[in-house]
């Protein structure tokens, strides 16, 4: 579909026909990205791996990523830390169901539609105070364990993958037999005598046909991050100036029925990561707690689903759910 954002002609690109064609056929073309003020404002003139255009810095940057960062080693590297971290969620839970109470999830960033220019520049000044305490203390430990066998690792949340883990509790609270039926599969494969561990997670058949589904209801940014023509092109007529059970479908970027994470040059180099993060926490969640709506809920079928807007699409209101322990071992 061709519109006009004011000036700039755009595609919205709607089809499984067309993204294959512009993020697999043209990749080369629609590589780069377009210069807008939010972007430039939070990421120091478009600057990093999402938001630069393409060029030498960004194929360095996205290099470091790819290569230093985010590799399979470094992820597996900290396997026990993220384990750690889910224990210790999985404890404060186990805690609020002990109380009777509903526990609250959210993870809600959104801006108003008015002022954002001013916000902008506020969240960037308040970024720009965070990371140099972070890199400040980070060059003092470095120096104070200098010479010994210490490995560090700055942790940083992602708040898309936190989404996509709310939205998913959320469709299963509103339909409780996928529900039931992802509980019984953790079962059967994990027992209640022990945890979930990382290496159990390909073997959850539906519980990642769940998060495949969810990811296509909700996913957490809709459009993506844009793109921009880096020269004249001829596609799908426009003259462009400068469900998953049974199938092989994946979310890497390969099967353009679904691209939760983007595709090509500019396919989200956090993937892996991320992905493992919503299937581990949901994997935890599910084995250990049975979940109930509050009294306030009459049916599933009144669970509010409503969107709220923003770079990352959030539920409108928090999701409230009653847990009880399971009684599994951690």
């Amino acid at each position: 579909m061709h519109i006009r954002l004011g000036l700039v002609p755009t595609i919205v690109v709607s089809s499984v026909e067309a993204a294959q064609l512009f993020l697999k056929t043209h990749d080369a073309v629609f590589c780069s990205r377009p210069k807008i003020p939010a972007s430039e404002l939070i990421s120091y003139g478009n600057k990093g791996v999402a938001f630069a255009e393409y060029g030498p810095y960004w194929r360095h940057m996205r290099k470091l990523c790819t290569l230093e960062l985010l590799t399979n080693a470094k992820i597996e590297m900290f396997e026990e830390m993220r384990r750690g971290e889910v224990c210790g969620v999985v404890e404060e839970i186990k805690g609020v169901g002990r109380a009777g109470n509903s526990c609250q999830g959210v993870v809600n960033v959104s801006y108003r539609k008015r002022g954002l220019a001013h916000q902008m520049k506020r969240i960037n000044k308040d970024l720009d105070a965070l990371f140099n305490k972070i890199i400040d203390e980070h060059m003092r430990s470095t120096k104070e364990k200098q010479g010994s066998d210490h490995k560090d690792f700055i942790n940083i949340i992602m708040d898309a993958s936190a989404t996509a883990s709310l939205w998913t509790l959320s469709e299963l609270m509103k339909h409780p037999f996928a529900l039931k039926k992802a509980q019984e599969e953790l079962k059967d494969v994990i027992g209640l005598d022990r945890m979930v561990e990382e290496k159990d997670l390909v073997k959850l058949e539906y519980l990642n046909i769940v998060i495949k589904e969810t990811l296509r209801l909700h996913p957490v940014a809709p459009l993506l991050l844009p793109r921009e023509s880096v020269k004249d092109i001829i596609g799908n007529d426009y003259l462009i100036p400068k469900k998953f059970a049974n199938t092989d479908i994946d979310l890497y970027g390969r099967n353009f029925e679904l691209i939760p994470f983007g595709a090509g040059r500019r396919v989200c180099p956090g993937l892996q990561i991320g992905l493992r993060s919503i299937q581990l926490v949901l994997a935890q969640l599910l084995h250990c707690f049975n979940w109930e709506l509050p009294n306030s809920v009459l049916s599933p079928c009144d669970l509010d689903m409503g969107m709220e807007f923003g770079l990352v699409v959030s539920r409108a209101k928090h999701l409230f759910a009653k847990p009880s322990s399971k009684g599994c071992v951690v």
